[in-house]
């Protein structure tokens, strides 16, 4: 038994001590593990500390401590001089404070740290967008937009070369900028109408080929109709309808006919060096032709629906005329309405086209085609105010609904105070000062001063 106990203690002795170790060499490593997990953990709260940190300078700046929150923020910069979040912060707030050289310095350098990152990450498109952006902005502020167009174009050709789908977002931004510089406005023009163009064929409800003015009133309208605003229904349809009979009638008369071989007679280059736009033959006025017919129809159909909620019997008999006319042009107006966007549908067209018609009113007025402008820029305005009105009185009280008003309320104020303000630059051109006015003070209603370079 002594050799079994001695046996047994001896193995007892060999096999404890190796458990203890393999013990130990754990807790070993637990100790290390934590140890390496210190600077990570500290790296992570000191980045929560500075965000807290940048949180707290905007809204001393926001109390009316600029002084102290700019400093706050140049300070973090200065520290965290690789932090994308804190340059953007320090340069919008300068942009705010009207030091616009500084903001597009912040800007310009966040501009080429994003640009070659962006050599071998295309994720860091979306940083160098927002850079550009707002280097663009703070140029043209201070009276430099031909200088910001040529920072925007790079960036927007390189981003589009390696994110080719990010292309057509970009077509808005680089012509608005060049109405603003007033150059290559014929380029923007052209560009803007080719997406327009390609907009077209985008879902509208059950509805295809109608183009982006035109959709863009019907969405209008049948907001329009939805707060009782019938008044307006007239005349956002009458905006497009004259248009559209315009068009028609030269058409039908032969009157395109003779405007095209003239057009055709001229040299190839336009003024601005852009090669001269081949006018259709008959067979694609014939297209146009039809694509015409099923606009008005679509448009007097909204018409239609609009009038039938009035009580007012010239209404109805208008309404009556309406459908007829969709009838002549062969096609049916119950249809049609079955066929458009709910009031979620109309609202999200506005929201996406409104600022396109701006940017387009705005080419057109830098190019001299005064009442097209007015036209145009007059769609974009309605159409976006009475999204804002529907948005904040009936989607807002709403707790399902895809839309937070307090997210979306001063986007949506400031987009509309833009389009006010090149609606009454509009109407100065054509002479109409005391309308422009009252454009200008709506734009003061809504806090906004009609002469701050920085709205823009």
């Amino acid at each position: 038994m002594a050799d079994t106990t001695d046996g047994q203690d001896v193995h007892w002795k060999r096999t404890a001590f190796p458990r203890r170790s393999r013990l130990a060499a754990r807790l070993m490593l637990l100790v290390f593990a934590a140890l390496a997990a210190i600077p990570l953990v500290l790296i992570g709260g000191r980045r929560e500390l500075v965000y807290w940190r940048v949180a707290a300078a905007s809204r001393q700046f926001e109390r009316g401590d600029q002084a102290g929150g700019l400093a706050a923020l140049e300070s973090l910069a200065g520290r965290f001089a690789e932090d994308e979040a804190i340059a953007l912060a320090l340069a919008g707030r300068q942009f705010d404070a009207g030091r616009l050289a500084d903001a597009a310095t912040t800007a310009g350098r966040l501009t080429r740290a994003a640009s070659a990152a962006f050599e071998s990450n295309p994720a860091a498109g979306a940083s160098l967008l927002r850079a550009v952006s707002l280097e663009a902005q703070a140029l043209t502020a201070s009276g430099n937009p031909a200088e910001a167009l040529g920072k925007l174009k790079p960036a927007l050709a390189t981003i589009t070369r390696r994110v080719p789908e990010a292309g057509p977002e970009f077509v808005n931004h680089l012509a608005y900028q060049r109405a603003l510089a007033g150059l290559e406005t014929g380029v923007g023009l052209a560009a803007m109408e080719s997406l327009l163009q390609k907009r077209e064929e985008e879902p509208f409800g059950d509805v295809t080929r109608l183009t982006v003015d035109g959709r863009t009133v019907v969405a209008a309208t049948l907001l329009a109709v939805e707060s009782g605003q019938y008044d307006t229904v007239r005349h956002l349809v009458d905006l497009r309808v004259e248009s559209l009979q315009a068009v028609r009638e030269l058409m039908e008369t032969g009157l395109l006919d003779m405007q095209i071989a003239l057009e055709r007679a001229l040299p190839k280059k336009q003024d601005d060096g852009e090669p001269a736009v081949k006018e259709p033959g008959s067979e694609e006025i014939q297209a146009t032709l039809q694509a015409n017919n099923w606009e008005l129809a679509v448009l007097l159909t909204a018409r239609a629906f609009a009038l039938e909620r009035t009580d007012h019997p010239d209404d109805v008999d208008e309404s009556a005329r309406a459908r007829h006319l969709v009838r002549r042009l062969g096609h049916d107006s119950d249809a049609i309405l079955a066929a458009l966007p709910d009031l979620r549908g109309c609202i999200d067209q506005i929201d996406q086209h409104a600022p396109l018609l701006d940017t387009w009113g705005l080419l057109q007025l830098r190019l001299g085609r005064l009442d097209k402008a007015l036209n145009t820029i007059s769609i974009a305005c309605v159409s976006a105010e009475l999204a804002k009105r529907l948005v904040t009185r009936r989607l807002g009280e709403n707790p399902g609904t895809a839309i937070d008003p307090d997210e979306s309320a001063l986007r949506r104020k400031h987009s509309i105070a833009v389009q006010r303000i090149h609606r009454a630059e509009c109407l100065m051109a054509l002479g109409r000062e005391a309308e422009a006015e009252t454009d200008r003070e709506f734009v003061r209603s809504l806090g906004f001063d009609p002469a701050d370079p920085k709205l823009f």
